[in-house]
C-alpha cells in the first residue's frame, strides 16, 4: 500500500498532503501496530525527501557564491547517501577555481 501512495514534494512540504496520508493510514490499517509501522515508513520517506531538498538548496547557495567569486561550473552529478532513516538522493555541483586546482565537491562522503 505505501509504495503506491508516495507523496510528491515540490518546493516545500504541503502539510495537507501529510495530514491526508496520515488519515488514510489510520483508515486503512487494521490495528495501531500496523498504523505505527506504516506511519514510521511514511515519515522516513518524508524526512529523506526533506533532507535531499536541504542538500539541493545548500548546493545552490554554494554554487551561486562560488560563481560570484569567479569559480567555473564543471557539471552536476546525482548523489545518494544511505542514512539510518533512508536513502537520500540529491544533485551536487562540481566547480573549480580558475587558474588553480581547488575543486568544490561537497558531500563527497
Amino acid at each position: 500500500m505505501y509504495a503506491t501512495t508516495r507523496i510528491h514534494l515540490e518546493r516545500g512540504l504541503p502539510m495537507e498532503n501529510i495530514i491526508s496520508k496520515i488519515a488514510e493510514l489510520l483508515k486503512d490499517t487494521k490495528s495501531l501496530i500496523d498504523f505505527e509501522e506504516q506511519f514510521k515508513i511514511f515519515m522516513q520517506e518524508v524526512f529523506t525527501q526533506l533532507v535531499g531538498d536541504v542538500f539541493v538548496k545548500l548546493d545552490r547557495m554554494i554554487t551561486e557564491q562560488k560563481l560570484e567569486e569567479g569559480w567555473e561550473y564543471c557539471r552536476r552529478d546525482g548523489r545518494s547517501i544511505q542514512f539510518l532513516f533512508g536513502n537520500v538522493y540529491f544533485k551536487r555541483t562540481l566547480m573549480h577555481d580558475r587558474g588553480e586546482i581547488r575543486i568544490i565537491l561537497w558531500m563527497n562522503g
